[in-house]
């Protein structure tokens, strides 16, 4: 069985409630400590109010980059609960890989999310789940979800590659490319197989990518101690 690292309920689809509490006593805190430093915060209580909204704006794009689906939890509840449908389905496939894998599950590298990532010997790959029923097509060479672009989602992909690819060749000394891999969990039927060098598959079929793919210079050694830095320094 594949070592699972960074799986908690949160991420699962428990309420973000940790979230929502740190925005209000933010808000709160604001208001009382430019209340209370401005005698005169009558005369200027538009700028306070526009102060204290441009600072939870700020707030709300950190979270947004720590935690994407967090906005579609609160607002988009039918797409989340796909989401989550997709990545039960993912986590199970991943679950039952051989014990030579190590998986790291939701966290930020860098201010990009990383839905999974899986070590192995012989490879790295980046995982991203795209949810979406519409067919993938290309479109001025952006990959289209229906009429949605994908493209933040693949360049995101690619992005997480190449800072690991860095990451790699500052450790280790070697020049190791993940290979980014995009799973369509709602969709049987897969026209597109691989767009910009990026495999695209449905979840049953991610046993057999993983294990076909064997191909770059990753040691045991080198899987089980690049996993622990990640996870130390990224998901603890």
């Amino acid at each position: 069985m594949a070592v699972i690292l960074g799986l908690t309920k949160e991420a699962r689809g428990n309420p973000p409630a940790k979230y929502l509490f740190l925005i209000g006593v933010t808000a709160v805190s604001l208001t009382g400590f430019m209340l209370i430093s401005d005698e005169s915060w009558g005369e200027h209580l538009f700028s306070l109010f526009a102060a204290i909204a441009v600072i939870l704006v700020l707030i709300g794009f950190g979270l947004s980059r720590m935690n994407p689906m967090l906005w579609k939890r609160l607002f988009h509840k039918t797409e989340y609960k796909r989401y989550v449908q997709g990545q039960g389905e993912i986590i199970e496939v991943l679950r039952d890989l051989d014990d030579d894998y190590q998986v790291l599950c939701g966290f930020t590298l860098e201010l990009i999310h990383v839905e999974f990532l899986v070590l192995c010997p012989g490879n790295i790959f980046v995982l991203a789940q795209v949810n979406t029923q519409e067919a993938l097509r290309v479109e001025n060479d952006q990959l289209m979800a229906g009429n949605h672009s994908l493209q933040k989602l693949t360049a995101k992909l690619w992005r997480a590659s190449h800072l690991l690819n860095l990451i790699v060749k500052k450790g280790y000394a070697k020049d190791i490319m993940p290979k980014p891999v995009l799973i369509v969990p709602n969709r049987q039927d897969l026209e597109m197989r691989e767009f910009d060098g990026i495999a695209i598959i449905h979840p049953k079929e991610l046993t057999a990518v993983l294990a076909g793919s064997r191909t770059q210079d990753v040691s045991e050694e080198m899987v089980l101690g690049f996993s622990e830095y990640l996870y130390k320094r990224y998901i603890v």
